[in-house]
């Protein structure tokens, strides 16, 4: 009878922790972890670690292209094209999201966006050959 018990409870708990993953992983996908994202740039002031990958890879390009103006110029183009793009959508998103519900919270988190997206790519563009 115990035996019965503890399986239940056992397979009840695995239960509960599989619609709790299953459900961050729903609201991962609908939003796109853009909420993250915001939240990284507009309280954090750094960059979202969603672009660690993005920034690894570009580290890796730059160490491999180390002797190479061209290519470093290049990769490094190719990394604030991103920059611009992610804070592109960023932005696009602030302004339809219901998570910003006043009109002035909005403008000022439009205007720190564009002041992160400055200096994100004045500092890549500093480390250009």
């Amino acid at each position: 009878m115990l035996a019965v018990f503890l399986v239940s409870l056992a397979a009840f708990i695995c239960i509960i922790l599989f619609l709790s993953w299953y459900y961050k992983k729903m609201i991962s996908i609908m939003f796109g972890d853009m909420n993250a994202m915001l939240e990284s740039v507009l309280e954090k002031g750094e960059a979202p670690r969603q672009w660690n990958k993005r920034q690894d890879r570009l580290n890796r390009a730059l160490e491999r292209y180390r002797d190479a103006d061209k290519k470093w110029n290049g990769a490094l183009a190719k990394h604030i094209k991103y920059v611009e793009a992610s804070v592109k959508d960023m932005s696009a998103y602030a302004k339809k999201t219901s998570f910003i519900q006043d009109e002035a919270e909005r403008s000022a988190a439009l205007e720190k966006l564009e002041r992160f997206r400055d200096e994100t790519v004045r500092q890549y563009q500093d480390m250009t050959k």
